[in-house]
């Protein structure tokens, strides 16, 4: 399983979740793999500091980020691709059509019933914000980022 996560500039919410992703499948013992990348991402820069300072307190390794725009080969090498917003979704499959049917909003899996695909819940970009924000968004994608798992592993990996 391959696992793709968005945001807009790769420096806050995508690498967080691939960060907590990544620590939630060595925890379970699974054997996939994740990246992250961002629509309007220059290439090369680091996370921010309150994302790794967010991060960190979790007791969630680090290692060396330097983000990535999203391109034709991420969306093909991606079982499944998760966004942080409605917006990300709808650029995201405007610019690269073979995103349909493999990507969701990660805030769905916030929700009582993630299945339901109706659900819209973007997860709210820190970036510029307080450690206050930050901590709020870490809490939001690490809750979401579990719950993903938990579902694509009852689900066979199926969104």
């Amino acid at each position: 399983m391959h696992l793709l996560f968005i945001c807009t500039g790769n420096t806050c919410r995508s690498p967080m979740a691939a960060f907590f992703a990544r620590h939630e499948i060595h925890q379970r013992g699974l054997g996939w793999s994740v990246e992250s990348a961002g629509l309007y991402a220059v290439p090369g820069q680091p996370m921010s500091m309150l994302a790794a300072d967010a991060l960190t307190r979790r007791q969630i390794p680090l290692q060396n980020h330097a983000s990535q725009p999203v391109t034709e080969e991420l969306v093909q090498w991606a079982d499944v691709i998760l966004v942080m917003t409605a917006s990300h979704a709808q650029d995201l499959e405007r610019r690269f059509p073979a995103a349909k049917g493999k990507t969701a909003l990660l805030g769905r899996f916030l929700a009582d019933d993630p299945s339901n695909e109706q659900v819209e819940c973007d997860i709210v970009d820190p970036f510029g914000g307080s450690d206050r924000e930050y901590e709020d968004c870490a809490r939001d994608l690490q809750n979401a980022v579990s719950r993903l798992i938990d579902y694509l592993e009852t689900k066979g990996g199926v969104l």
